[in-house]
């Protein structure tokens, strides 16, 4: 999704957001079902059991099954990827401020409110 909204972007311009595309309705991502795919995903890094029922109908809605179970094994895979650094000893605190070193700002409803 990244890729592809940053790829679409800059095609358009320069001076385009294409990573704000992807977290922010800002502009056009050219990825099919981006509000579904990011309420999906966002429900499920954020463990919102209230939301992701309707996130998930929402995006088989629009997409289709396959879609939502593709985007299912993509959250797993960046989940699993977190817990791999953690155990081995790797984990980044909240308080490391990635977005702002790139000139970017995390939406409130992704910032990590503990450790």
């Amino acid at each position: 999704m990244l890729r592809e909204s940053s790829t679409a972007n800059l095609v358009s311009g320069p001076d385009s957001d294409g990573v704000m595309a992807v977290v922010d309705d800002c502009c056009d991502s050219a990825v099919p079902a981006t509000r579904e795919l990011r309420a999906f995903a966002d429900a499920i890094a954020l463990l919102d059991s209230d939301e992701l029922p309707g996130a998930r109908d929402a995006l088989v809605q629009v997409a289709g099954e396959a879609a939502m179970r593709q985007a299912a094994a993509v959250c797993g895979y960046f989940a699993a990827m977190n817990r791999l650094l953690d155990a081995t000893g790797v984990p980044v605190s909240s308080d490391y401020d990635v977005a702002g070193e790139l000139g970017r700002k995390v939406p409130d409803h992704l910032r990590r409110t503990n450790d």
